[in-house]
This record gives C-alpha cells, sequence and structure tokens, in this order.
C-alpha cells in the first residue's frame, strides 16, 4: 500500500490516452478526482478507492460516461455526495462487470429510474450506504448475470422488494445483508432465493425470527453462512449440518440452537474452518468428536454454560499462546503437549513436546514470584528448544512433584540449591 500523505490526484495521468488498467487504490490521496480522467477512454479497469481520514472526491461524474469500455470500477470511499447523477454515469456502462462503491455517501436517487442496461454485471457491492432505496432493490431484479451483491449497513429495508429481487437473481452465489434492520421470517426472506448456486450468505445483525430453513435447495451449497446477532432465529444444528454439507464457515452468534448443546455429529464434518457458537445459550459437555474437525482454524463456544473437561481430541495447535492466558490465576493444569506450538514460553504457562524457545531462567523466575508458582505440582518442559542454564529459584516450587526438563539445549551447574526445598518431587 502506498502513501502519498494526502496529495491530490496527478493530472497528468489523464495524459496516458492509451492507459487500459490504473490503480491508485488505498494510496492515500486527498481532493478532487480529475474530470480529466475522461480522456482515458481506453480504460477498462479503474481502481480509485479511498483510505480512510482521507477525502478523496468527486463533484459529477459525467467523465466517466467517456470510459465506454469499463469493465471493472472502485471508488469505494470516495465521497459521491455531490455527485447527483452517479446513478445515470453508472447505468451508462454496458460493459461493467464488477462495481464497488462501498462507503461512498451515495445520494438519493428519486423515481422513476431508468430502464436497467448493466446487463454484464456480476458483483455489485454498495455497503454502508443510507439511500439504497426499494426502487433500487426492484431495479436489482433485472441484473440476472449478478453473483455478488453486497448491501451491509444499507440503512432499513423492508422485504417485499428484496423478495422480488431474490426472486431474479438466479446465478447468485454471494448475498450479504448484514446490518439492515430487516423483520420478518427468515423463510420468508429465504423462500424467494431462485439460485441453485448461493455459496455466501450473511444475514448478521437484522430482526429476523423463526426456523433456519434447512431444506430449501437454493442453500445446499453454502460455503458460508452467518446468522449471528439475530436472537429469535432457531436453529437444528444436526440437520443444517446433514443437508448443508459443504459449510466450510458457520457464525451462530446469538441464535437459538435447538436441543441446547453440541450435537456429536459436528465431528463428522470435517471440512468445518470457521464454528461460531458463542453466546448460543448451550449446555452440556463439548463433544470428543469435535476433535475430528482438523481443518478447524477458528473455534468459539464463549459465553454459553457449558460444562466438563475439554476434550482432549482438540489438538494440532500451532502459532503462539497468547500471554493473557496468564490472567487464568487459579489455574492447576493446563495440558498442551504434542502440538506445534511456537515463539516465547509465557511465564505462566507448563508444555511439553512443542517448539518452545527462550531461556529457562526467564521461565523459572516468573513461576517462583507467581503467586500460583508455590502450589505447581507439575513442571513438564521436555522436548522443547529451552537454552541457558537452570537458576536456582527452581527450589522456590516447594510442593513441585514431577519435573522433566529433558530433550533441550540447557547448560551450567545443578548445586543443592535447585532441590533442597523441593521436597515433595517424586520423579
Amino acid at each position: 500500500m502506498n502513501n502519498f500523505s494526502g496529495a491530490p490526484v496527478p493530472k497528468m495521468i489523464a495524459s496516458l490516452v492509451h492507459l487500459e488498467y490504473l490503480n491508485l487504490s488505498k494510496a492515500m490521496f486527498d481532493g478532487p478526482i480529475p474530470p480529466l480522467f475522461e480522456n482515458l477512454s481506453n480504460l477498462h479497469y479503474l481502481d480509485l478507492q479511498g483510505w480512510y481520514g482521507y477525502h478523496l472526491h468527486v463533484d459529477d461524474l459525467d467523465w466517466l460516461s467517456r470510459i465506454p469500455s469499463l469493465k471493472y470500477l472502485d471508488m469505494s470511499l470516495v465521497d459521491l455526495s455531490r455527485a447527483t447523477n452517479w446513478f445515470h454515469v453508472i447505468n451508462s456502462l454496458p460493459t461493467l462487470e464488477e462495481l464497488y462503491l462501498d462507503n461512498a455517501n451515495l445520494p438519493y436517487v428519486p423515481s422513476p429510474l431508468p430502464p436497467f442496461n448493466l446487463t454484464a454485471i456480476a458483483t455489485l457491492e454498495l455497503s454502508g450506504n443510507s439511500n439504497i432505496t426499494s426502487a433500487m432493490l426492484r431495479w436489482l431484479s433485472n441484473a440476472t448475470s449478478l453473483e455478488y451483491l453486497h448491501l451491509s449497513g444499507c440503512g432499513s429495508f423492508t422485504m417485499e422488494p428484496l423478495q422480488v429481487a431474490l426472486a431474479s437473481l438466479i446465478n447468485l452465489k454471494g448475498l450479504d445483508l448484514s446490518y439492515n434492520s430487516l423483520e420478518g421470517e427468515i423463510l420468508e426472506l429465504l423462500n424467494n432465493v431462485s439460485s441453485r448456486g448461493l455459496k455466501q450468505l450473511d444475514l448478521t445483525g437484522n430482526y429476523l425470527s423463526g426456523d433456519m430453513p434447512e431444506t430449501l435447495q437454493s442453500l445446499r451449497h453454502l460455503e458460508y453462512l452467518d446468522l449471528s446477532g439475530n436472537s429469535n432465529v432457531s436453529v437444528r444444528m444436526p440437520t443444517l449440518l446433514g443437508n448443508f454439507t459443504s459449510l466450510r464457515d458457520l457464525r451462530l452468534l446469538g441464535n437459538n440452537l435447538i436441543g441446547g448443546e453440541i450435537p456429536p455429529i459436528v465431528g463428522d464434518f470435517v471440512q468445518l474452518e470457521h464454528l461460531d457458537l458463542s453466546e448460543t445459550g448451550i449446555t452440556g459437555e463439548i463433544p470428543s468428536s469435535i476433535g475430528n474437525l482438523t481443518n478447524l482454524e477458528y473455534l468459539d463456544l464463549s459465553w454459553n454454560h457449558l460444562t466438563g473437561d475439554v476434550p482432549g481430541s482438540l489438538g494440532h495447535l500451532d502459532g503462539e499462546i497468547p500471554s493473557s492466558i496468564g490472567n487464568l490465576t487459579n489455574l492447576r493444569y493446563l495440558g498442551l503437549s504434542w502440538n506445534n506450538l511456537s515463539g516465547q514460553i509465557p511465564t505462566t504457562i507448563i508444555l511439553s513436546h512443542n517448539n518452545m524457545g527462550g531461556e529457562l531462567t526467564s521461565l523459572l523466575d516468573g513461576l517462583s514470584t507467581c503467586s500460583q508458582g508455590a502450589s505447581l505440582l507439575f513442571l513438564l518442559l521436555d522436548g522443547n528448544n529451552l537454552s541457558g542454564i537452570i537458576p536456582s529459584s527452581m527450589g522456590q516450587l516447594s510442593q513441585l512433584q514431577e519435573l522433566d526438563l529433558s530433550s533441550n539445549s540447557l547448560e551450567g551447574n545443578i548445586t543443592e540449591a535447585h532441590f533442597s526445598n523441593l521436597t515433595s518431587l517424586s520423579k
């Protein structure tokens, strides 16, 4: 990402009349986009995406209509609030395939709208614009080539114009209607999805209600489903997973899970990469079958009423241990052995057979001064990459029963001071 620190967009670019591709995105330009860009009539690709904190803007979009072969246009985060002709200009570009105008302060467009002319449009991103009207949604019902429609945070939609649009968008693969204060039965909305190839559906942060339909043919190929924040939507997780066998990303934060527990069948859906069941009110134990989800990268079960142990099958962890785990001041046992963890050891963690590095002194000094260190029973750090000497402060871990520092790169002398207080040590 380039940083031109608020400099104006260079007007000389408009002299490059043979340009077919121009990308000035996220370059932190400020000020108006030169109308002289109308000279770039051979452009197929134009990316002028702005950046937060900079006021890239246009007062009129007439110049854009003089670039007749444009296929890709991104003016996200460009202030178009004065471009009252934006809708008619965009509609005059029949070759346009991808259009990104999110968070562009699009002004209100009065009815009647012109006849639909975007016959090649495949991706339409209008999120973050509050003046998207019901008339526009009905107008979109003509966009039969549309594959990806993003309308997140566009105000308060009503159900009827959405139903009209969805009934006609037969090639839709991705649909984002999040944060639009949508009200009504979720079945009422999804029954109108005519596409049989929908892969991404985001309904986060609305006021939908009722049971999530599990048998609609239009949803059979879903890979991403986010219903978070719709507290009155009920989900039968076993049925949903059983019918939506392509799901890789399932987000149900704050929904009502019928049955109240995580079903053991969840372990059968090994393609899952992201699973969020936080704030769903689930109870009972975490089934051991969840350890079968070897492709899982993100799991959130927080703010529930779970009981029992965390299954040992939840392994194959990598990356670093967050230092915040040291806030668990009552922790007596943490088993993270035989994973692929790396980085420095936080001072309150006990691990074996990982790839942890650093000096043992810093770890043991931290444990000996920590209030829980004095009651530590097991210290198993074998099979890591620890270095340095074994500090005499180890002798302050007076309750230690088992100690294993083997298979590291430790050095130095071992004296009586290391063991004089370890009277409970048995192994």
